[in-house]
Order: C-alpha cells, then structure tokens, then sequence
C-alpha cells in the first residue's frame, strides 16, 4: 500500500479543511460566542502544555470519529455533533502534523457546553454540600448556627451559597490551570504521565476545588462580606490560589518524575490518504448539521386531555404547555433522559430572576424542590419536580434512569406564586389532581 505523508500539494488541501473545521467549531459550540475568561485561557496555555509528537502520524480520532458519527446519527443534537467535530479536528491534525498529547481532549472539553451542562447536574448538591459543611464547622466554634437548604444562617443572619461559591465557575478555570501544570511540567520532565494518574488529578483538583471554596465562603461569612461587594470575588481567587493552585503545583511537580514514562519519539506514516478521509468526515458534519433537531423538536406533545381545574391551559410550543390563574403560574414540560438540564434554576434566571434560596422539601409526603427568586424587590416562590404519573422525583440521576429505561416520559413541572400562602394553596391542588 502506498504511504501517505503530508506534502506540499496536500497543504492547500489541509489549510481549507482546517478553515471550514474551525468555522464549524464556532458556529456549534460557541453559538452565540460569549465572554468567557475560561475560553481565553484554555486558549492562551495550549502553545505551553500542548505538545506534537511531529512525523508520528496517527489514526486513532478517526475510529472514535466513526462511532461519534453513528451514535450522533440516532440522536442528532449538538452536544453530540460537537464531540463528532472535535475528534474530525483532531483526526484531521495528527494524521498530517503529528500525534498531540491527551491533554488537549481535555482543555476542549472543560470550556465546552457539554461540561456545563454536566456540571449543573452537581451544582445544587454542592452548594448543600458547602453549606453543611460550614454550618457544623461554625457550631463547633459554638455559634449558633444551622443550615437551610443553599443558607446559612449565623447568629440570625442569613447567607446564601450562591452559584459562584458553589464550587462550578472556580471549578472550570481549575482543571484548565491544573491541565496546565501538567503539560508544562510533562514538557520540561521530558515524561509523560499514564492516563489512570491524570485522572487521580483531575480527582484531586475537585477535591482541593471544594476546600478552596470552604475556605472562601467561611472568610466571607466571618468577614460580612455581601456578593455586590468587589472583595467578594477577590477572596474567591486568593482562596483558590493558596487552597487550590499551590497544592496542585507541588504535587503534579513531584508525582511527574515518579510516575512519568519518558517521551518515544516514533516516526510512521499512515497506510491511506488522510485528505480523502477528512474529507469524508467533513461531509459527514454537514450531513448531521442538516438532519440535526433542536432541543423542542426532541419533547413528546403535551396531552390534549391535560387539564387542571381552576387554570387556563395554553401551548407555549412542542411539549410545553402553561397553565395560569391569578394566584399561580404552572409549568409542565417534557424532556429525555440524554437532554441538558432545564429546569427552573436556570429557566428563571433567563427572565432576570436570581435564587435567593433553593431547598429540598417534603410536601404532603413528596419529595419537591422549593426556592426563592429575586429581581429588584421582587419575590416569587417556585416549586417544582419531575414526574411520569407514576413517580414524583426530585433525583437528576433517579428520573434520567427511568427515562431511559422505560417508554413513557417525564415531564418537569413548576409552580410559582407571589407568596408562600398561594403556593401551598395551589400546591394541593395540584398533587392532587391527576395530571397523566
């Protein structure tokens, strides 16, 4: 068979797939592009970490291209047609410029939506898991001190754990950092360590992500420090600094001669032309792009036999319906187990509310999320749940489960009042009345 490297003919050829890679990569993952700090440093530390094992060509991306391709063909939506794009890109740069470090899977992944739309599925038990902490810590001290839900309270004050305390923003630009300490130290090493330690890494950093995080919400309690307040992000990166970063650092710098395998520079060329297949996997992009469903288009329909008494029903869109009367707001929507989160924390404070307090509740002896949203002076109460008619969970993994294993959907349901009295009011009701 004849061997294929890259050479000067090729190079045209190369320069415009990697340009329409690269526009592809924007339009799909960063769409619309956001100010991100994160996107920036992933970015500014790949010349440092990164490095090219050149002549040593590679096919691997292309077989996990080939099953992303597959898998994405049953579910086609982004998430998927973005992992299928990153490992063409991949693909397409070890089989002409040479084999990349691992690490770079992970820089792209950790500034990616698809780790955002995980992590929230952690973020509410983090932010309980801080406040607990804290709060026992404080009654040791001997104050008077309990926790309620994502608050605090101290001495009669009160302080919410909030989302930039919760461990999630800190928690991206720390597997970036941490990343990087890797790369610069495999690079100077002149080793590189077996994947199994780098994922102990990864490990550790969350761990040291959450001390971090004790250790600021306590200096902020014990300081009296509101989040409007400029101090209240700058304690956040001084703590992640001491409690995070220089741990880290030490470490990594230590275990790398350890358990580092020294660099093999190997030189090969593959046994097939690399353009005709990136090619073929840039036709496939495309292809997937042009059958791709929007998140709506994947919802099952509301029932048209769906009614609560009392309530006017209207249809907002393909599985989402509303139902209002002057004293609540309802609701209903349906998901899939595979589909990013969507549920009210992050549905209201598109509307520009924020949760001043979120909770797990038992109500009537269900299990309901309860919070608090503010905007300006104005309070609204919410509750709300993930139901099949049969089951009423609160449990992320619980409902996602069952979705998947079973052929009738979930639906998310939230109610919302103007005062505590309505929403326990309407709450009865609306436990009461058969829904599906």
């Amino acid at each position: 068979m004849k061997a294929y490297s890259l050479d000067f003919k090729a190079k045209p050829i190369v320069g415009l797939m990697g340009l329409m890679y690269s526009v592809l990569f924007i339009y799909l993952l960063f769409k619309p592009i956001k100010a991100d700090p994160n996107i920036v440093l992933a970015l500014g530390i790949i010349p440092f970490s990164i490095k090219i094992n050149q002549n040593n060509y590679s096919f691997r991306y292309f077989i996990w291209a080939g099953i992303s391709f597959f898998v994405a063909l049953f579910i086609p939506v982004n998430s998927l047609i973005i992992i299928f794009l990153l490992f063409s890109i991949l693909f397409l740069i070890e089989s002409q410029y040479g084999k990349l470090d691992e690490l770079i899977l992970g820089l792209i992944l950790f500034i990616s939506p698809i780790f955002k739309n995980l992590s929230h599925l952690f973020e509410y038990s983090l932010r309980i898991t801080l406040s607990e902490g804290v709060t026992k810590l404080f009654q040791m001290m001997g104050f008077i001190s309990f926790s309620k839900g994502n608050t605090i309270i101290l001495s009669g004050k009160e302080f919410s754990v909030d989302p930039a305390c919760s461990g999630l923003n800190m928690l991206e630009t720390s597997f970036l950092l941490s990343l990087f300490l890797v790369g610069f130290y495999q690079r100077k090493a002149g080793k590189k360590l077996p994947l199994w330690v780098l994922g102990g890494i990864i490990l550790c950093t969350v761990f040291l992500n959450m001390g971090s995080n004790f250790m600021r919400i306590l200096v902020l309690i014990i300081s009296n420090i509101p989040p409007n307040n400029p101090a209240h992000e700058g304690i956040g990166l001084i703590c992640l600094f001491i409690y995070g970063l220089i741990p880290m650092k030490f470490f990594i710098e230590w275990i790398i001669p350890k358990m580092g395998k020294t660099y093999t520079l190997k030189r090969n060329v593959l046994k097939f032309n690399p353009q005709l297949l990136s090619a073929s996997l840039l036709i496939g992009i495309f292809f997937l792009i042009h059958i791709r469903k929007g998140p709506d288009e994947y919802l099952q329909n509301i029932p048209s036999t769906m009614e609560i008494k009392g309530y006017k029903k209207s249809k907002l869109s393909q599985g989402l319906v509303k139902f209002e009367n002057p004293e609540a707001l309802i609701y209903l929507k349906s998901t899939n187990f595979y589909a990013p989160d969507h549920d009210p924390m992050i549905c209201w404070r598109g509307s520009g509310y924020e949760f001043q307090m979120i909770e797990k509740l038992r109500y009537n002896g269900r299990p309901i999320m309860f919070g608090i949203l503010k905007k300006g002076n104005d309070l609204l109460y919410s509750a709300w749940w993930f139901d099949d008619g049969k089951v009423k969970t609160i449990d992320q993994w619980d409902w996602r489960y069952r979705a998947a294993t079973q052929t009738h959907p979930f639906y998310l349901i939230n109610i919302t009042t103007q005062n505590p009295e309505n929403l326990k009011k309407n709450l009865q009701i609306l436990l009461k009345t058969k829904l599906f």
